[in-house]
């Protein structure tokens, strides 16, 4: 009977191969299966918090950067530098800004999705603007410029932000039509890039004529021009300091003087005085020398067929005019005009068939005239 026990055993191996082949089996459908369950398992965490993910930041935006961490102070990144920080897996929204001028400018997000057990990294791109700051420091409204085009009007000693794309550019401030101060400045983001405008080390003097005649200004440094009536100039780009003008009639009677003072980047606007004297001008017919009494007090002399003009303060004045034996040619009122120049003919005595005239006259032209003798009468309402 023993020569049947090997057979037995080898019949029963077949068997039991099959049976441990089918326990421990590494077909792909198989262990593919079993990966994805132990995958499960892993995920299953009893207190349910997410992995941390380790980050490394890049920056490249051009400055320092302040990142916002969830539950955690902001990170100050330095432009080109990197830091390592931790985040919760998932997506997540990183968020950088940049401090100018003491305001703060959010950037655009960074989008992660982190997953455990894998290290991520984040670029912090390029900023494409730049910002910089404009002074009007002038002392006059002035208008900004960008590249000829106007960007805002600012008071004096007001600033104010600009955003604008990188590179060189031309700023100007303008003030009454006229450039003020420019200067060309290449903007860089995440740099505080200011520029002041300044007044400029001249400006401007602006004489009006308020009247009805021509005015000849005067300049102590030489230059002279004349105003028409009603009219206006302008001294423009005088160098800083002061400045004396005189202002005559065409005919050279002084009218009034101003010291007026040039400012930086301004102007200086001087309205002419009314005239506190006027003219009077005597024309002799007469053959021999005579004077010329004013108020009773003489101030001029007239040879024989001269024309003189007399500057008198405004109003009414006794006017006299004798030969040189002390013969009476003329005596009347008459009356002085800031703008009419009072015309007055001198002829012979009337002892010897002497005739006198006078009207007034308007720069110079006679408006007329009318004869008269030697008696004196006061003008109503004197």
């Amino acid at each position: 009977m023993r020569p049947l026990l090997p057979l037995l055993l080898l019949s029963s191996a077949p068997a039991l191969a099959a049976d441990g082949y089918s326990r421990h089996d590494r077909s792909p459908e198989i262990s593919q299966d079993w990966e994805d369950r132990r995958g499960e398992h892993e995920e299953y965490r009893p207190d349910d918090r997410p992995a941390l993910v380790p980050v490394t930041v890049y920056n490249e935006a051009g400055g320092t950067v302040q990142l916002s961490l969830p539950g955690r102070a902001p990170l100050s990144l330095a432009n080109h530098s990197s830091a390592q920080i931790t985040l919760a897996e998932g997506h997540q929204e990183l968020r950088a800004t940049y401090r100018l001028f003491g305001t703060d400018y959010p950037m655009e997000e960074v989008e992660l999705y982190l997953r455990p057990g894998r290290p991520a990294t984040a670029v912090i791109p390029p900023v494409t603007l730049a910002r910089f700051q404009v002074s009007n420091l002038t002392g006059a409204v002035g208008t900004v410029f960008k590249n000829g085009s106007p960007l805002t009007e600012l008071r004096p000693g007001e600033s104010r932000v600009f955003a604008s794309a990188p590179g060189m550019v031309e700023l100007s401030l303008q003030s009454n039509g006229r450039i003020v101060d420019s200067e060309r400045i290449s903007l860089v983001p995440i740099q505080e890039i200011r520029w002041a405008a300044q007044p400029p080390p001249v400006g401007d003097l602006v004489v009006m004529n308020p009247f009805p005649m021509a005015v000849e200004l005067v300049c102590d440094r030489g230059m002279v021009r004349t105003l028409p009536p009603f009219g206006s100039t302008v001294y423009e780009d005088l160098p800083v300091g002061s400045f004396h003008l005189t202002a005559r009639r065409i005919t050279d009677e002084y009218l009034s003087d101003q010291v007026l003072p040039v400012r930086a980047g301004g102007n200086t606007t001087w309205k002419l005085d009314p005239p506190s004297q006027g003219l009077l001008t005597l024309d002799s017919d007469h053959w021999a020398y005579v004077r010329v009494y004013v108020d009773g007090r003489q101030v001029s002399s007239l040879s024989p067929d001269q024309t003189r003009r007399i500057q008198l303060p405004l109003g009414w004045h006794e006017l006299s005019i004798r030969d040189e034996r002390g013969y009476s040619l003329l005596r009347r009122w008459v009356e002085v005009d800031a703008f009419e120049d009072e015309f007055v003919k001198v002829g012979r005595s009337r002892s010897e068939g002497s005739y006198a005239s006078n009207g007034g006259s308007y720069g110079g032209y006679s408006s007329g005239s009318s004869s008269g003798g030697s008696s004196c009468t006061m003008p109503s309402g004197h």
